[in-house]
């Protein structure tokens, strides 16, 4: 089959697809039939459509020496996309100006490349911790907070909202980190390692949220990194349920240098194997109450 040939029998096929009624219609006129690899046609139909491939201004012409659409299907995603070594990088070297070419070439950044020190995080001191974060443990210290439950947060670019700010969800998620770190430890001093493994797979008494409710006292922005922290708290009330406690918790802005976001949640003590909240007993009661700091006890 010719080129030219192909290109009619795709035409065809591609009005067919557009418009059934169309299709019907112009088999009818062209009558076109195939075999043994040729096409044949008793109208002129076809005739005015080859004129037209051959009409430079035509949309369907065809150059001579050139071969049509294989198929009328559209083209693979292989075809619309290249390989990232196709791409080059860089402009060539006609393109550079001369103060451009005069410039040496490195693949590597100097020294004198580098940003200087991010005021997020600051130089590092011999434990490899900077003021900014010295200064945010200190600050949640003296609030009480248990260090059991300190956890970095960097913010990242998608953690933002289409307000351009990081989305109310998502301290939610960075609280949930600092509860776990701290459930963790806590499972550690009851239990040991057996414990820790047993809280964090459901296993036995652990742990689980009731409630939490969420104070958003200023924005946050990207870049920035978060400290999060929790303490235990006796609550408005001085006598509380054995099966449940009040945590509370704090995110600490290091961009800021504040307390960007505080909660208050309900811990309660739950028997995963008979599934009903239960009193979790003296001896982890007693290891709890180690954890509240005097400001936040109401009764020893």
């Amino acid at each position: 089959m010719t080129a030219l040939s192909r290109a009619s029998a795709l035409l065809s096929s591609v009005l067919c697809r557009q418009s059934p009624a169309g299709c019907r219609g112009f088999k009818t006129t062209a009558r076109i039939r195939a075999e043994n690899g040729r096409i044949y046609s008793s109208s002129s139909s076809i005739k005015s459509l080859q004129d037209a491939f051959r009409d430079p201004s035509s949309p369907f012409h065809i150059p001579p020496g050139t071969h049509g659409p294989a198929s009328p299907d559209p083209p693979s995603e292989a075809e619309l996309h290249t390989s990232a070594h196709d791409v080059p990088i860089g402009l060539p070297d006609e393109l550079l100006s001369a103060h451009d070419q005069s410039l040496p070439s490195t693949d590597a950044f100097s020294a004198s490349d580098v940003p200087p020190e991010s005021p997020l995080s600051g130089e590092q001191n011999e434990w490899g911790q900077s003021p900014v974060a010295e200064t945010a443990k200190a600050h949640l210290l003296r609030g009480g907070y248990d260090p059991d439950s300190f956890w970095e947060q960097p913010v990242v670019w998608g953690d933002h909202d289409a307000f351009q700010h990081v989305d109310n969800v998502r301290y939610v998620r960075f609280f949930e980190s600092s509860r776990i770190k701290w459930m963790r430890a806590l499972a550690r001093e009851i239990g040991g390692p057996q414990r820790e493994n047993a809280i964090l797979r459901a296993q036995g008494v652990g742990l689980i949220l009731k409630s939490i409710s969420v104070d958003y006292k200023r924005p946050v922005t990207y870049p920035d990194t978060l400290l999060v922290a929790h303490k235990v708290h006796t609550g408005l009330r001085a006598k509380a349920p054995r099966t449940h406690f009040h945590f509370a918790g704090a995110i600490y802005s290091y961009a800021q240098q504040r307390v960007v976001t505080t909660c208050d949640s309900v811990l309660v003590w739950y028997d995963y194997d008979k599934l009903v909240k239960c009193d979790p007993g003296q001896k982890i009661e007693k290891i709890l109450a180690r954890r509240i700091s005097r400001k936040d006890r109401l009764s020893l």
